[in-house]
């Protein structure tokens, strides 16, 4: 069963842009908006935040960086 994501695209506090992905998880619809791999967020500058409004979830999200 797919579920509907609201993903704010962040830099700090500022929100840069909205999508809207479907999928199983948060991490297979973020792959729809970016690229990764993925880690939870800690500190990093740029990130998404990924809203499951039904189950009222929130993950945040970062892309890593080498």
């Amino acid at each position: 069963m797919t579920t509907k994501y609201h993903i704010d695209e962040m830099q700090g506090d500022e929100l840069l842009a909205l999508h809207i992905a479907h999928g199983t998880s948060a991490l297979e619809a973020m792959n729809k908006v970016t690229a990764g791999p993925f880690v939870i967020r800690t500190v990093q500058a740029h990130w998404f935040r990924v809203v499951d409004q039904g189950r009222r979830e929130v993950f945040k999200f970062a892309v890593e960086r080498y």
